[in-house]
């Protein structure tokens, strides 16, 4: 018998986009999977239609986050707890899955056994058509890649060894944002050994602005949060990367100062100090432009100068395009026009 996967599934009042996400786990061309919801406090309505969707099927399982912190790495580690497989895959609640999307992994798994994960590729959709694909199976550093703001290997791209994962301590809960990328630095910095299986995407994953969870607030509004997990990943990161990283996090904070509150410039300029992402003259510069972009926003005249300077720093940022390949896209919708289709309608 093949090597049974099991999917986690953290949910929060999801209910017509789950029963999609669902739908394409049931419809898969092989039963021998097991799928692990962990709710993280939904309400009574979404949660009632979830019990109603399951109950006729003992694949599904479901549990209640029962201890904080609130957030989706926490009911992923609930759900990597229940796990009595030896390969885990961890999908969103709003993701898709290709009909033979867990075949293939069965079978690569079976051909990989001394690997800690394997890599599938996934494409990206909105509004009903596709739009790219979401990792670069073609890097040769990913951690690279990651710190540079290019590629973040996706949470539904991996399958993982559970005793593998669980030997890094799963997912990091004390962070709500960059969730996937903070995982695959710590298991690439721990030397866990993985192996692309296919380029060609095996799951689809949605981008819909307007129905996006993690879209409903503005991009820089948790500037704050995110610069902490910034500098506990810079911490964290071998030397050879620290320098790469810096200037990502000075690009990136530069950028959100067009649009960031007083008190998030200070959140986000303590922490650049205190951490020391930034030094010399690179981190007084970064200061008065810091400073200067929020105090003088509302000042077109003086917001034109300043933007100036900023756009010169952006033109310094020398990160990598984002990969896309468009004979991958193009196979990938002539093979499964009919599949991928049907997926995506959300009527």
């Amino acid at each position: 018998m093949k090597s049974e996967i099991s999917i986690v599934i953290p949910n929060f009042n999801r209910n017509k986009l789950f029963v999609k996400t669902l739908d394409s786990i049931r419809s898969q061309s092989i039963n021998n999977w097991r799928c692990i919801i962990v709710d993280d406090g939904s309400e009574e309505e979404t949660l009632n239609a979830l019990k109603k969707y399951i109950q006729n099927d003992s694949r599904f399982e479901l549990f209640s986050r029962d201890r904080k912190p609130k957030g989706a790495n926490t009911c992923r580690n609930i759900g990597l707890s229940q796990v009595k497989t030896d390969w885990v895959m961890f999908f969103d609640s709003d993701d898709l899955m290709m009909p033979r999307c867990l075949e293939k992994r069965n079978n690569a798994i079976e051909k990989n056994k001394n690997k800690d994960f394997l890599l599938f590729q996934g494409a990206t959709f909105s509004n009903g058509q596709i739009t790219g694909l979401r990792n670069n199976a073609q890097s040769k550093d990913y951690i690279k890649e990651i710190i540079r703001f290019n590629c973040a290997l996706s949470t539904p791209s991996a399958v993982w060894k559970t005793s593998s994962l669980r030997e890094i301590t799963g997912w990091d809960e004390r962070i709500f944002r960059w969730q996937d990328p903070e995982l695959f630095i710590r298991a690439l910095q721990n030397n866990l050994k993985f192996k692309w299986i296919s380029e060609v995407p095996d799951h689809l994953i949605r981008v819909d602005t307007e129905i996006r969870i993690t879209d409903s607030i503005t991009k820089f509004n948790d500037l704050d949060v995110l610069i902490k997990i910034f500098c506990k990943i810079h911490e964290s990161i071998e030397n050879q990367y620290k320098s790469d990283f810096s200037h990502s996090i000075h690009w990136y904070c530069l950028k959100a100062s067009y649009y960031i509150s007083q008190n998030q410039k200070n959140i986000t300029l303590n922490h650049i100090q205190k951490h020391n992402i930034l030094r010399g003259f690179k981190l007084y510069k970064f200061l008065c432009l810091m400073h200067a972009n929020n105090r003088f926003k509302n000042i077109k005249f003086i917001k034109g100068i300043i933007h100036l300077f900023i756009v010169r720093e952006f033109n310094n940022f020398k990160n990598y395009p984002i990969y896309k390949d468009e004979k991958i896209i193009e196979l990938f919708k002539e093979k499964y026009k009919s599949d991928y289709f049907k997926l995506i309608r959300d009527k």
